[in-house]
């Protein structure tokens, strides 16, 4: 890469504001699934400059079963042959159970969205800073207005670009998403609302193993609860994480769960937008870092799909996340 590495200015910090997207307004579920509000410098050097985020997050469950207190609960002391064997068999099963253990390493991949809801009628509400100059609407006040029109055939409908380039990321917006080691997440710069003197983008984690789960999303780990000890860090905010696990009446002990890791921008040759023209040297000279093979920055093109790599066009979807299109998202 010694080409463009004597070039200078080939690392522009960031670049002007945030674009918020005018037509993803808000709406009854506006602020969930936003676990962490970012500063300006950390929101704008990660939307401007991050292509790809490098990855290393571990979770595991510390949760141990007496076996002596499972066999009796089991009752393995009554009935003879059968309640002992009945006993064993929850022991057995106590065992096979074994501690939920999430293990991420690797890169996030980019795509480009941009999303617009149909609405009922006009409204005057703002898409950042709250409703009506930052003041949120009792229940019942104003909320019409926010209705998504379910007449018209597709009320949800958004663009996306497979590969986007530093220009289009002038309009709303990056899109960030990994899966690996059984978990999923994504880190949607597209839909930032900014409240509080903070900007919240959608930031979605999601993980399970074993008869364990974890997510940024309270409303999704509903079992027994599973405190969490420690945090992820997106680039020095830590992300708030809950977790939940099968309810056993022969756990003895409260099991918990450790989380460690960081997501952090890149540090391949691609992982970063650099402003300076080289872009084609970079694809000819790291090949699969650039590209949208399974080490690349990209995600694989499928076939004969309706999107368009370079003038991106809306097509409808229907659902919460754009129905039928919304595979394309994740």
């Amino acid at each position: 890469m010694e080409t463009f590495n004597q070039k200078k200015f080939n690392n522009i910090n960031f670049l002007g504001h945030i674009p918020f997207n005018p037509d993803l307004l808000l709406d009854k579920n506006r602020f969930r699934d936003r676990p962490v509000g970012l500063n300006y410098l950390d929101l704008i050097k990660m939307y401007w400059t991050v292509r790809s985020f490098k990855v290393s997050v571990s979770i595991q469950t510390i949760a141990q079963d007496d076996p002596l207190t499972t066999f009796f609960l089991a009752g393995g002391t009554s009935g003879g042959i059968a309640g002992a064997t009945a006993g064993l068999a929850a022991v057995n099963q106590s065992f096979g159970k074994g501690p939920g253990v999430v293990s991420i390493n690797g890169y996030t991949k980019i795509q480009g969205s941009y999303q617009k809801k149909v609405r009922k009628q006009k409204t005057t509400s703002s898409h950042f800073e709250g409703i009506d100059d930052g003041i949120l609407p009792s229940p019942g006040e104003n909320l019409e207005n926010l209705e998504i029109d379910e007449s018209f055939p597709d009320p949800y409908l958004f663009s996306n670009t497979q590969k986007p380039k530093e220009g289009d990321l002038c309009s709303a917006g990056p899109v960030h998403t990994i899966i690996s080691g059984g978990a999923y997440l994504r880190i949607d710069f597209s839909d930032i609302v900014f409240f509080q003197r903070k900007y919240w983008p959608k930031i979605f984690f999601l993980a399970a193993s074993g008869d364990s789960r974890y997510s940024t999303n309270p409303f999704l780990t509903k079992g027994f609860d599973l405190p969490i000890r420690g945090s992820i860090s997106l680039m020095g905010n830590p992300l708030t994480l809950y977790g939940d696990i099968t309810f056993s009446p022969t756990r003895i002990i409260q099991p918990f769960a450790i989380a460690a890791g960081s997501i952090e921008p890149g540090d391949r040759c691609c992982d970063r937008f650099f402003y300076d023209g080289f872009d084609d040297v970079r694809e000819q000279e790291c090949t699969e870092e650039c590209g949208d093979g399974q080490e690349g920055v990209y995600r694989a093109e499928k076939a004969n799909t309706t999107e368009s790599t370079n003038s991106p066009s809306f097509v409808g979807g229907g659902g919460q996340f754009g129905g039928g299109g919304a595979s394309a998202t994740f």
